[in-house]
């Protein structure tokens, strides 16, 4: 299956990324480096724009097979960040929400927009039945994104990731197709 843009608000469109995008997302992902470190476990694999477009690559075969889909956060034409529904679970009809922006385009909420479309394209296109957020316990502004969706905080999955060496416990969020 393959995913199509979703539209949060005037401006504001979640595209597949493309192999054309992978320069961009490069060099959104390496000037915002140290600001991205500190929650996410793959930055010290993503060095080269060649990087990027592996990862492009992947996301678009995962796509393909229905397993994930991964857009990019573009805000009038200007790649912003990346939001993913992955994990998915047919048999169990769940999915994992994942989600980042840039320094330069922080403050707008549109990590809460994306994640909105994302919970509709689950529900609505993919029938999905349970979404979460997962999200290290310190990191805040990921937290209000899930609590500002009405995501229902279910606990705390201990030593729930690995960063960089050092395991982070995580705040699960979740919400149903019911809660809707």
């Amino acid at each position: 299956m393959q995913a199509t843009s979703l539209q949060c608000e005037a401006g504001v469109i979640l595209k597949p990324l493309e192999p054309a995008n992978a320069d961009e997302l490069f060099q959104l992902v390496d000037s915002n480096r140290a600001r991205l470190r500190q929650w996410l476990p793959w930055l010290d694999q993503n060095t080269k724009a060649t990087d990027s477009a592996k990862f492009i690559e992947i996301t678009q075969a995962d796509a393909a097979r229905g397993a994930g889909f991964v857009f990019g956060i573009w805000v009038d034409g200007e790649l912003a960040g990346v939001a993913s529904l992955l994990a998915l679970n047919k048999a169990n009809r769940f999915g994992s929400i994942g989600y980042w922006v840039g320094k330069k385009f922080a403050g707008r909420s549109l990590a809460r927009k994306a994640s909105r479309a994302l919970v509709d394209f689950g529900f609505q296109t993919l029938n999905l039945n349970r979404i979460e957020i997962r999200c290290a316990t310190g990191n805040l502004s990921s937290q209000r994104v899930a609590e500002g969706l009405g995501f229902q905080f279910e606990g705390i999955a201990r030593q729930g990731e690995n960063l960089y060496g050092q395991f982070v416990d995580h705040k699960v969020y979740s919400m149903l197709a019911g809660d809707c």
